[in-house]
């Protein structure tokens, strides 16, 4: 557990998240907005997102199971 944390999720994120659903949702209609804050608290930290869920699979900033 030493490698993990919780990140808050702030107005910063929050304005990216939202910008990547917004973008993300055209191509992949049942991209949520949690996959987007995920994503976007990830990208903050500059850290990769380690996930078998399929709605990752074509952003560099996932790495695939």
């Amino acid at each position: 557990m030493k490698r993990c944390a919780v990140v808050l999720l702030d107005e910063d994120i929050a304005v990216e998240a939202a910008k990547i659903h917004v973008e993300y949702k055209v191509k992949t209609p049942d991209f949520g907005l949690a996959d987007a804050i995920i994503l976007a608290s990830a990208r903050s930290r500059k850290i990769k997102v380690l996930t078998g869920d399929l709605h990752f699979k074509n952003f560099n900033d996932a790495i695939m199971l």
